[in-house]
């Protein structure tokens, strides 16, 4: 969690300078550093935060892997694509197309956002 908070700030920092963004951050994390509970510190916190949105994901959509459902937690714990990007240490075009086939996944359309379909998830948890 502590890494993740640094990471955003960090991100914030050296949001005009990917370069050097990316450069700090491969050097610091990349997911393969977290260890399993990191990630369930990480998605505690966001179901905490979500009024229980991973649970609730889980639950109703049964074909989510614990791969989908750490990147769901990154998304609704704020990253945006670069940031994913570096912190996955892949390219923005993976991204791309790891939300396409989460998209699939959750029933959405291709253009429809992730970020506001989880906005409105735990609107409704609430």
């Amino acid at each position: 969690v502590e890494m993740i908070k640094e990471f955003i700030v960090f991100s914030r920092k050296y949001s005009n300078n990917l370069e050097k963004l990316k450069d700090k951050f491969k050097r610091m994390v990349s997911t393969d550093s977290f260890s399993s509970t990191d990630w369930n510190l990480l998605k505690e916190g966001v179901n905490i935060m979500g009024h229980g949105i991973l649970d609730s994901l889980k639950k109703n959509y049964p074909d989510l892997t614990e791969e989908n459902l750490r990147y769901c937690a990154l998304i609704c714990a704020g990253f945006e694509t670069d940031e994913l990007a570096i912190l996955w240490d892949i390219n923005s075009d993976s991204i791309y197309k790891r939300r396409t086939r989460l998209r699939q996944k959750l029933g959405l359309g291709k253009n429809q956002d992730l970020k506001k379909f989880f906005e409105n998830q735990m609107e409704d948890l609430r």
